[in-house]
């Protein structure tokens, strides 16, 4: 799916990655929100944060290309160093 679309990358790729982030460091959305967002920033850099914020969904990108193989083994990466 790495190398599907960013809807495909939406549906089951993020959500995914968001519960893994949440569980590895901790951070919980509902409970504070600048917290989740500046651990991911901070974790994954903005570039890569991008595609496991689960608030950055798109509702138009269903045709627009997903990050790319390269950009999950980056994540995945980080995600076992936490």
């Amino acid at each position: 799916r790495s190398e599907s679309t960013r809807r495909d990358w939406d549906r089951h790729l993020r959500p995914m990655l968001a519960r893994q982030f949440a569980m590895a460091t901790g951070q919980r959305q509902a409970r504070n929100d600048a917290t989740f967002q500046a651990t991911g920033n901070m974790l994954f850099g903005a570039e890569l944060w991008a595609w496991v914020d689960p608030q950055n969904v798109s509702r138009t990108g269903g045709s627009e290309p997903g990050p790319g193989r390269e950009a999950l083994d980056e994540i995945l990466r980080r995600l076992e160093q936490v």
